[in-house]
């Protein structure tokens, strides 16, 4: 009764309805607000923290070290000495090796790998040469075929002037 006294069902949907519409339009402008006080507080926070520590870029270039193109200094009165820096690991007949020595610059070298029955590798690699200015000196030569399984020795000498050094170090040959 009510309801008919105030205009009906239809005045109380339609005020329901307009409410509704408010409601929504509130939260939604609530929403923004709240969104947009982030982004502003978010920008002056941004900007105090710039003031107290402030950020110094700069476009300087850094050129990259040249590499070292003299020669280093060397005792010419120092004994030779032979260090094997790396050798190959375990390998098959048939496989290529390598090895590495540092040793006094300038040092002529050679080097020799022995199997069984004091048999010498003939291989083309195992030639003789003179370390770098560096003392580095380097071989690379492949395991014959048939070779036996085994350590085998490798062997290096290097001499400079009338004092020469010796190195060794161990092939592993395994099965194929």
């Amino acid at each position: 009764m009510l309801r008919e006294l105030k205009g009906g069902a239809m005045h109380h949907q339609a005020r329901q309805r307009k409410l509704r519409r408010r409601f929504v339009r509130g939260l939604i402008i609530v929403c923004v607000l709240i969104v947009s006080l982030g982004i502003v507080g978010g920008l002056i926070y941004t900007w105090m923290m710039g003031k107290r520590n402030p950020v110094t870029s700069s476009t300087v270039s850094v050129a990259p070290k040249k590499a070292q193109t003299t020669a280093p200094k060397h005792d010419e009165n120092a004994p030779v000495g032979v260090a094997i820096e790396a050798m190959s690991p375990p390998m098959k007949a048939g496989a290529n090796a390598s090895i590495s020595v540092k040793t006094k610059p300038k040092s002529a070298c050679s080097i020799t790998v022995t199997y069984k029955d004091g048999q010498k590798s003939t291989d083309a690699g195992l030639v003789p040469k003179n370390a770098d200015e560096f003392g580095v000196v380097m071989w690379t030569w492949t395991v014959e075929v048939g070779r036996p399984v085994g350590s085998w020795p490798v062997e290096v000498t290097c001499a400079y002037k009338d004092k020469s050094g010796y190195g060794k170090e161990a092939l592993v040959i395994i099965p194929a």
